[in-house]
């Protein structure tokens, strides 16, 4: 029998005191493979090793990237609606996941969605299935392509 996942508090950014809690699979020696979509926490994504430095801060490095790309997406509203379903489908057709960051209740209020693609998919695929949410003036960024400061990780 597998060990049971671990919830883990990771920090949010380089100067930020601020942690986001993942869902990881334990390796053993503070080692971790996350099995969720980090929200806000750029650089990372599901099926990365990480290794965590500091279990009060949440301090943690890469050690091994697992090959999926994470794609937030930002929109005024439910998430309920065709083109969201669209997206998700697109998404999971290429061995991808979706998670729910928030549903908004009314259409005042923020909704965020969360997808891994394998980068195997490719990035002229992935920015294709990204223009399924134009239409509801979505917005759409990567979280582990580009640091922070906007530099390319290039780990690809």
């Amino acid at each position: 029998m597998g060990q049971s996942l671990k919830r883990i508090p990771l920090k949010v950014g380089g100067l930020s005191v601020d942690r986001e809690v993942v869902l990881a699979k334990p390796l053993g020696n503070n080692r971790f493979i996350l099995q969720s979509i980090p929200a806000f926490i750029y650089g990372l994504a599901y099926g990365d090793e990480i290794e965590v430095e500091n279990l009060d801060t949440g301090e943690f490095q890469i050690v091994k990237r697992g090959g999926h790309v994470t794609l937030r997406v930002f929109l005024n509203g439910p998430l309920d609606r065709v083109e969201i379903d669209e997206l998700i489908e697109r998404a999971t057709e290429a061995s991808g996941l979706h998670e729910i960051g928030k549903n908004a209740k009314a259409n005042t209020d923020s909704s965020l969605l969360l997808l891994s693609v394998p980068v195997s998919m490719g990035f002229p695929r992935i920015e294709e299935a990204m223009k399924a949410v134009q239409s509801i003036d979505a917005k759409w960024e990567y979280g582990n392509i580009y640091s922070e400061d906007g530099a390319p990780l290039n780990w690809w």
